[in-house]
C-alpha cells in the first residue's frame, strides 16, 4: 500500500473498508438475478452504483490499485446500462471475478498489506476486462455514434476564422444528418468556466499546472457555484475534492480526472440549460446524497498513515433509535443509584430497617427492571439482518451450477431475521461449505433428475428462524439424499464402525459427521460431500449449538444447525446446587429435570457403574463429587432419599447427585484465571450476590469424561438385567 500517503482517522478508513465489503456482498444476489432478467434496468443499476462509489471513495483513500480495477469494471457496465454490450453468462463471469478481486484488495489493505500482491495477475484481470468491454460486432448504430463523437472533438479544433473550412465542416454534417438522422445532436454548450476548467486541464496531459492556472480553476469553480444553483451541490464535490488534493498531494492526474468526470456528467445532464428549480436527490452516476456527503466528510477527515489490524476495528452501523432507548436506561440507572444512595444515609442516621424495607424492596425491583432492560438493549444493538449472510448463497449455488452445467433454484426464507453479529460470523463457514455440498453433490445432474422422474431443476433452499433461545438453520435440497448403507459400508471400510455393529437408517447418515467420511464417486475441486463435515460439526458444537441431518435417499436431505442466542458477554440463566457445602452453578438450558429418588432406586450394573430408570430411560449416574474432588457429604449418604438432576447435551442424557437445590438466577460468566480444573470441568465463575465466586460448570466436559461407549453399552442393556 505504498500509495497509500494522505492522513485520515483509522476509523473512518475501517469503516470505509467495511461498508466497501457490504456493498460487494450486496451485489451477489444481483447477478443472480441480471442472469434471469439481463435486461432489467433496475438491477443493472443497483450492480453500478457500488462499483461506481468503491471507485470514487478508494480515489480519497489513496487506494490506486482498488480505484483503477473498480474504474475498469464502471466501463463494462456502463457499456451494459446503455445496451452496447448484452448480458452474458461470461460477462457476469468477468464482473463476479472482479468483484471478488476487490474484496481480496480490502482485505490485504485492512492487513496493512499491499493493494496488490501479484502485479501480472492485476494486469491479466485488467486486460480481461478490457477485453471483455469491447464488442465482438458493434452494431450500425454504435458506429455512428462513434462517428459523431469524433466530430463533436473535431469541432473543438477547428478555428471559427477559417471560414471555408468551417462551412464545408457544416455542409459535412449536414450530409450525415441526411443519411442518418438524428444521430448528428451534440451535447448542449458548457458554460465558459467550465470549458474554461476543461481547456486548462486538456493542455496538460501531464496535470502540471502552473499557480495561476491552479488560482484560475478554483475562481472558476466559485462561480460556476454562484452561476448556478440548481447544480450546487454538484460543484461543491468538485470543490470540495480540489481542497483536499492541493493541500495534501496537489493538482494531479487522479485530481484531473475527477474533475473532468464530475463536468462532462453535469452536462450530459443538461443540468446547467435547466432553469426549473429541483431538489436533487441522487448525485453523480446514481450514487446517493449520503453516499456523496460520506465522501465529503470523509475527505476532511485526517487519513493514518498506519492503519493496523485489530479485532476491534472491525464496525457496526446502529441505527440511532437504538441508541435513544439505551441512553433513556442509562439515565434511569442514575435514578436508581440516587435511590440506593437515600437509603444509605437513611441506615447512617439511625433509621429503623423496617421502615426502610418496602423502600428498599422497590429500588431493587426497579434496579432489576433495569437491568434486564439493559441487557435487551444492548443485545438489540448488537443484531444485524440475517439477510447479510443468506445472501451469498445465489452466488454460491449459480457459480457451481455454471461449472457443472446444472440448474438449480435458490430459495431464501427469514431473511428478515436479526440475530446477534457474533452468530452471523459464526454460520459463515458452515453455511458456506454446506450450501457447497449440497449443489454439488445434493443435487443431480439434469439427465439424471429426469431418469429419476423428477424436475430438470433442482432446488435449495436455506431457511433460518428463531425461538426464545435458538437460532435454527436448515439447507435443503431436493437432491439424491444420503444412502445410509453406502455411508455405512464406507464407515466400516475406514476402521470407523465394526462391521458387526447395528444401526437405524437415522444413525447411519449421522455417520456423515465422521472425520473423513464421504461417500461421494468424486471428490471435485468445489466440494466433497462429507469432507469437513466432521469439521461443521465440531465448529458449532464447540459454540455450544448441534448439527444433525434428515435425509430420504432419492428425494433429498435437511441439513439442521442450532446456535443458541449468546453474545460476546456471556448472560446466562444458571442452576445452582450445593455439593459438599460448596455452590456450583449448571447452565439452566441444559438442565432437564430435578427429582427426589429413594436410594434403592440406584441400580448398579457393567463394572459397578450406577444408572437410574426414569422415564422408562436407563439413565447413568456420573460421579460428580469424586471429579471433583470433594468429601462426601456424611448426611447426604445416610438420607434414604437423594436429589438428582438429569442433564441434557445434545442428544443425550446422564444424571448428577447433589444435596440441595438453591434456586435459578441469571448469571454473568467471568473467566477466572489460574484455576487447575480437572479436564476442564470448570467453564469459569459467577460472582454472586454476597460478594462470594460460584464456580460453573461446564456438561459436555462432565459427559465426555465418562465414554459415550459406555453409554451405549448402558442402552443396550435390557432392564430386567440392572441389578
Amino acid at each position: 500500500m505504498d500509495t497509500f500517503n494522505l492522513n485520515i482517522d483509522p476509523s473512518v478508513f475501517n469503516e470505509f473498508i467495511d461498508e466497501s465489503n457490504d456493498m460487494l456482498e450486496s451485489l451477489d444476489q444481483q447477478f443472480v438475478k441480471l442472469e434471469q432478467f439481463p435486461n432489467d434496468q433496475d438491477i443493472i443499476s443497483c450492480i453500478f452504483r457500488p462499483i461506481h462509489s468503491i471507485k470514487g471513495n478508494a480515489a480519497f483513500f489513496g487506494l490506486n490499485k482498488i480505484k483503477k480495477l473498480a474504474h475498469e469494471l464502471e466501463t463494462l457496465l456502463d457499456k451494459v446500462r446503455k445496451n452496447v454490450l448484452p448480458v452474458t453468462t461470461p460477462l457476469i463471469d468477468v464482473i463476479l471475478h472482479g468483484a471478488d478481486t476487490l474484496r481480496l484488495y480490502f482485505e490485504n489493505v485492512r492487513n496493512q498489506q499491499p493493494e496488490v500482491s501479484d502485479e501480472v495477475e492485476f494486469n491479466k484481470i485488467i486486460e480481461n476486462i478490457q477485453k471483455h468491454a469491447v464488442p465482438e460486432s458493434e452494431s450500425v448504430d454504435v458506429q455512428w455514434a462513434h462517428l459523431f463523437e469524433k466530430m463533436n472533438e473535431l469541432t473543438k479544433l477547428i478555428n471559427t476564422e477559417d471560414n471555408i473550412l468551417l462551412n464545408q465542416f457544416q455542409l459535412f454534417a449536414a450530409i450525415l444528418e441526411n443519411i442518418h438522422p438524428n444521430q448528428t445532436k451534440q451535447h448542449p454548450p458548457l458554460p465558459e468556466h467550465a470549458q474554461n476548467i476543461l481547456d486548462i486541464i486538456e493542455l496538460h496531459p501531464d496535470s502540471k499546472l502552473s499557480t495561476d492556472e491552479e488560482n484560475t480553476i478554483e475562481k472558476s469553480l466559485n462561480k460556476l457555484k454562484t452561476e448556478h444553483e440548481l447544480c450546487v451541490t454538484h460543484i461543491d464535490e468538485i470543490l470540495c475534492m480540489f481542497t483536499t488534493f492541493m493541500t495534501t498531494t496537489g493538482f494531479d492526474p487522479l485530481l484531473a480526472e475527477l474533475i473532468q468526470t464530475k463536468i462532462y456528467y453535469l452536462r450530459d445532464t443538461e443540468k446547467f440549460n435547466n432553469n426549473t428549480k429541483q431538489v436533487t436527490e441522487t448525485t453523480d452516476e446514481g450514487s446517493t446524497n449520503s453516499e456523496q456527503n460520506e465522501i465529503q466528510k470523509t475527505s476532511q477527515s485526517e487519513i493514518p498513515k498506519n492503519t493496523e489490524k485489530h479485532e476491534s476495528d472491525k464496525t457496526m452501523r446502529v441505527s440511532e433509535s437504538h441508541i435513544d432507548t439505551f441512553l433513556e436506561y442509562v439515565g434511569e440507572l442514575l435514578v436508581v443509584g440516587d435511590m440506593f444512595k437515600h437509603l444509605e444515609k437513611s441506615l447512617a442516621t439511625g433509621k429503623s430497617t423496617h421502615l426502610m424495607l418496602p423502600n428498599f424492596r422497590r429500588a431493587n425491583d426497579t434496579f432489576s427492571q433495569l437491568s434486564n432492560s439493559l441487557q435487551t438493549s444492548i443485545m438489540s444493538i448488537r443484531k444485524i439482518p440475517v439477510k447479510a449472510l443468506l445472501q451469498k448463497v445465489p452466488r454460491l449455488v449459480r457459480d457451481i451450477a455454471s461449472k457443472l452445467d446444472k440448474k438449480i433454484n435458490v430459495e431464501i426464507h427469514g431473511d428478515n431475521i436479526s440475530i446477534d453479529k457474533s452468530i452471523i460470523d459464526m454460520l459463515d463457514a458452515p453455511l458456506t461449505h454446506m450450501v457447497r455440498n449440497a449443489a454439488d453433490h445434493g443435487i443431480e445432474t439434469t439427465a439424471d433428475r429426469i431418469k429419476a422422474g423428477k424436475s430438470p431443476d433442482g432446488n435449495v433452499s436455506v431457511t433460518v428462524s428463531e425461538s426464545d433461545t435458538s437460532i435454527v438453520m436448515v439447507i435443503s435440497d431436493d437432491g439424491g439424499g444420503l444412502n445410509g448403507k453406502a455411508i455405512k459400508e464406507k464407515a466400516i471400510k475406514m476402521g470407523i464402525l465394526k462391521p458387526e455393529t447395528k444401526l437405524s437408517e437415522q444413525e447411519q447418515q449421522e455417520l456423515i459427521f465422521a472425520s473423513g467420511l464421504s461417500t461421494a464417486s468424486e471428490i471435485t475441486d468445489i466440494s466433497g460431500r462429507g469432507v469437513g463435515m466432521d469439521v461443521v460439526r465440531r465448529f458449532i458444537e464447540d459454540a455450544g449449538g448441534t448439527v444433525g441431518v434428515t435425509s430420504t435417499h432419492g428425494k433429498g436431505s435437511d441439513f439442521n444447525i442450532s446456535l443458541p442466542k449468546t453474545v460476546t458477554t456471556q448472560i446466562m440463566f444458571g442452576y445452582l446446587v450445593s455439593i459438599s457445602g460448596e455452590r456450583y452453578v449448571l447452565p439452566m438450558s441444559k438442565v432437564h429435570e430435578t427429582a427426589r429418588i429413594n436410594k434403592n432406586e440406584i441400580k448398579t450394573i457393567i463394572g459397578q457403574r450406577k444408572c437410574i430408570i426414569r422415564h422408562d430411560n436407563i439413565l447413568r449416574i456420573i460421579p460428580l463429587r469424586q471429579l471433583l474432588g470433594l468429601n462426601l457429604n456424611p448426611k447426604a449418604e445416610n438420607d434414604e432419599q437423594q436429589i438428582i438432576v438429569t442433564i441434557v447435551n445434545k442428544k443425550d442424557e446422564f444424571a448428577i447427585c447433589v444435596d440441595e437445590v438453591l434456586g435459578v438466577q441469571q448469571v454473568v460468566l467471568r473467566k477466572i484465571e489460574g484455576i487447575n480444573s480437572t479436564d476442564g470441568l470448570i467453564t469459569g465463575g459467577a460472582l454472586m450476590g454476597d460478594g462470594s465466586i460460584s464456580l460453573i460448570l461446564d456438561t459436555e466436559i462432565i459427559e465426555s469424561i465418562n465414554p459415550r461407549k459406555i453409554h451405549n453399552e448402558i442402552q443396550g442393556t435390557p432392564k430386567e438385567y440392572v441389578a
